[in-house]
C-alpha cells in the first residue's frame, strides 16, 4: 500500500504541473496500480486462506489433546475441577487460541507490515516529515505493551468468571428435576448472575484501561500527521532545500505521499494495536488449556506396567490407611487388611461412610492409598498396567450410567471390537436379550441420553451385559438392586448370580436378599473391618452384624 500511495503522489504531481505527456504518465501509473492491486490481492487470499486453515487445524488438535488429557486424569483431579469449566476450556478457550493465532494473527502482520513499509519509503522520499509523522510511535507501542500485560491479567481472571458460571448452568440443568423439586430455580439463577457480574466488573475495568490507551493512541497518530501537513505546506511555500546538500525543494507529491502514507501507516497501526489484546487473550486462554494437557496425572493409564500372566483375580488390602483428598482430616479406612481369594463371592456392609465404596475405588485405582498396599494377585497395584488391570474388572454402579447412542454401542462401551453375537451372549446373562429384541430396532435402538428411554432395571441389566462383555475375572457391584422396585430386583438379580460364577465378585449391598449367599460378608464401621464370615456364623456370633439386622425389619437401611 505504501508503494501504491508512492505512485498516487506522482499522479499528484503530474496533474499539478500539467505537462504535455501528463496523460500518458498517469496512465502508466495506474497501470502500475493494477498491477500492484492484483498482486496484493492473491496473496491476502493465500494469507488469509492459509493461517485459517493452519489455525483450524490447531485449534482442533489442541481439542483432541485436551480432551484426551482431561480423560487421562486422575479421580482427584476430577473432584476439583468442574465439569462445567471444562466445557468451557475446550470451547471457548480454544476459540480464543484459535482467533489469536489465525484470523487477528494474518491481520496483524499485514498492518505492521503495511506500518513498517511505510516508515522505509516515507523516509526514503523525506526523512524530516516522516521523523515528524512516526515522533510518537515509541510512546504508543510502549503504552499498549504495558496494557497488554494487565489486559492478559484481567482476561483470565473474566475466563474464571464465566467457566464458574458455566459450571453452574451445567450443574443446574443435568439436575434439573432436583432442582425444580425443591423450588430452586431463583437460587440457581442468583449464584449464575453472581458470576457474570464478577465477569462483567473485570470486563469493564479492561475496556476502561483499553478504552483510555486507545484514545491516547489515536491522539497522538492524529497530532503527528497534522505537524507533517503544517510543516510540510511551509516547506513548499518557502522553496526550504532540506536536508543539506539537496539541491531540489519539497514537492507536493512527496508532502502528499508522505501524509498518506503516515495516514495509512497510522491507521494500520491503529488496527494492529488491538489485535494484540487477542495475542493477550489467547495466551491467557493457551495457558490454562495447556496447564491440563501438559499435567502427567499421579496415577497414570498412559504409564507402561506389568500385566499378570495367568490372571486368577486374588485381591489383598494390606495395612491399609486412606483418606480423599478433598478430606485430609479424615482417614476412610484405618490399617485395613483383607483378603479376597480368586472365584470368591465377598459382600461388604456396614453404616453409610464406613468404606465400602472407597475399597471398589481403591481396587479401580481411582486412588492411591497413602499408607499400606493393595496387591492384585500378589502384586502391588501400582506395578500393574493399569490399562490392563481395568479391562480384567467390570463394574455395576447403583446408578447406571448409559450414553446416548444405542443399546449396542453402551454395551461395547466394555468392549469396543465386540462383535454382535458376544453383545447378545450376554445380554442373555443379563436377562435384557428378550426384552431388546422386541424393539423396532433390536440392538441398534437409540436410548437417548443417560438411558431415559428405559427403566431403572433394564438399564442395570444393559449396566450388567457391558460389564460381562469383557468377560471380567474380578466382578465389582456397588449396591447394584439397592434403587430398584422388587419386580425389577428379583429379575436384575437373577442376571447377577448368573454373571458371579467364576469370578471374584467383590459387592456392596443393603439387602439381606442380596448378601445373605455370598461366601462371605465382610461388615465393616468406620474404616475397620469389625466381623466376617458367612451369614450364618455372623448371625450366630450376635456381633455388630446381628444387631444391624436386628435395629430394623429390613436390612435396606443399613
Amino acid at each position: 500500500m505504501p508503494l501504491s500511495f508512492l505512485i498516487f503522489g506522482r499522479v499528484v504531481q503530474n496533474l499539478a504541473g500539467q505537462t504535455a505527456n501528463y496523460y500518458t504518465t498517469v496512465s502508466s501509473n495506474v497501470q502500475y496500480l493494477a498491477i500492484i492491486a492484483a498482486c496484493t490481492a492473491i496473496f491476502t487470499f493465500l494469507a488469509s486462506f492459509m493461517s485459517e486453515l493452519s489455525a483450524k487445524r490447531q485449534a482442533t488438535r489442541i481439542r483432541k489433546l485436551y480432551f484426551a488429557a482431561s480423560l487421562r486424569q486422575d479421580e482427584a483431579w476430577f473432584q476439583t475441577a468442574r465439569v462445567g469449566s471444562l466445557i468451557s476450556k475446550i470451547t471457548d478457550n480454544v476459540d480464543r487460541i484459535e482467533s489469536g493465532i489465525g484470523e487477528k494473527l494474518t491481520s496483524f502482520i499485514t498492518q505492521l507490515s503495511t506500518f513498517l513499509c511505510g516508515i522505509i519509503v516515507s523516509f526514503t522520499l523525506g526523512w524530516e516529515l516522516a521523523l515528524i509523522g512516526f515522533t510518537g510511535v515509541p510512546l504508543m507501542a510502549g503504552a499498549f505493551a504495558s496494557v497488554g500485560i494487565l489486559t492478559a491479567k484481567f482476561s483470565a481472571k473474566e475466563q474464571v468468571s464465566y467457566s464458574e458460571a458455566a459450571s453452574v448452568s451445567g450443574e443446574v440443568l443435568q439436575n434439573i428435576k432436583t432442582v425444580k423439586a425443591f423450588g430452586g430455580e431463583q437460587d440457581s439463577c442468583n449464584r449464575y448472575s453472581a458470576h457474570l457480574k464478577k465477569a462483567e466488573r473485570i470486563f469493564i475495568l479492561k475496556e476502561t484501561i483499553l478504552g483510555i490507551t486507545y484514545g491516547i493512541i489515536s491522539f497522538t497518530l492524529y497530532t503527528c500527521i497534522a505537524l507533517i501537513f503544517w510543516v510540510g505546506v511551509g516547506f513548499i511555500i518557502q522553496g526550504t532545500k532540506l536536508p543539506p546538500g539537496r539541491t531540489t525543494v519539497y514537492t507536493a507529491a512527496q508532502v502528499s505521499s508522505i501524509i498518506l502514507i503516515v495516514l495509512v501507516g497510522a491507521i494500520n497501526l491503529g488496527f494492529a494495536l488491538p489485535s494484540m489484546r487477542s495475542f493477550f487473550e489467547a495466551k491467557a486462554s493457551a495457558f490454562e488449556v495447556f496447564k491440563t494437557i501438559d499435567r502427567i496425572p499421579p496415577i497414570d493409564k498412559n504409564a507402561a506396567g506389568k500385566i499378570v500372566e495367568n490372571f486368577r483375580g486374588k485381591i489383598q488390602f494390606r495395612n491399609v490407611t486412606f483418606h480423599y483428598p478433598t478430606r485430609p482430616e479424615y482417614n476412610v479406612f484405618e490399617n485395613f487388611s483383607l483378603t479376597i481369594d480368586p472365584g470368591e463371592t465377598v459382600a461388604f456392609v456396614g453404616p453409610s461412610g464406613s468404606g465400602k465404596s472407597t475399597a471398589i475405588q481403591l481396587i479401580l485405582r481411582f486412588y492411591d492409598p497413602q499408607q499400606g498396599d493393595i496387591l492384585i494377585d500378589d502384586v502391588n497395584i501400582k506395578e500393574l498396567d493399569l490399562m490392563w488391570l481395568r479391562n480384567k474388572m467390570g463394574l455395576v454402579n447403583q446408578e447406571p450410567t448409559l450414553l446416548s447412542g444405542s443399546i449396542a454401542d453402551n454395551i461395547r462401551l466394555g468392549r469396543s471390537d465386540a462383535t454382535d453375537e458376544e453383545i447378545s451372549k450376554v445380554s442373555r446373562m443379563a436377562n435384557i436379550h428378550n426384552y431388546i429384541v422386541q424393539l423396532p430396532d433390536r440392538y441398534h435402538t437409540v436410548i437417548g441420553e443417560g438411558g431415559g428411554n428405559l427403566s431403572g432395571g433394564q438399564k442395570q441389566r444393559v449396566a450388567i451385559a457391558r460389564a460381562l462383555i469383557r468377560d471380567p475375572k474380578i466382578l465389582l457391584l456397588d449396591e447394584a438392586t439397592s434403587a430398584l422396585d422388587t419386580q425389577s430386583e428379583k429379575i436384575v438379580q437373577s442376571a447377577i448370580n448368573r454373571a458371579i460364577e467364576g469370578r471374584t465378585v467383590l459387592m456392596i449391598a443393603h439387602r439381606l436378599t442380596t448378601v445373605r449367599d455370598a461366601n462371605r460378608i465382610v461388615v465393616m464401621n468406620a474404616g475397620q473391618l469389625v466381623e466376617h464370615g458367612n451369614h450364618d456364623q455372623l448371625f450366630q456370633a450376635h456381633g455388630f452384624y446381628w444387631s444391624m439386622l436386628n435395629k430394623g425389619v429390613s436390612f435396606q437401611f443399613l
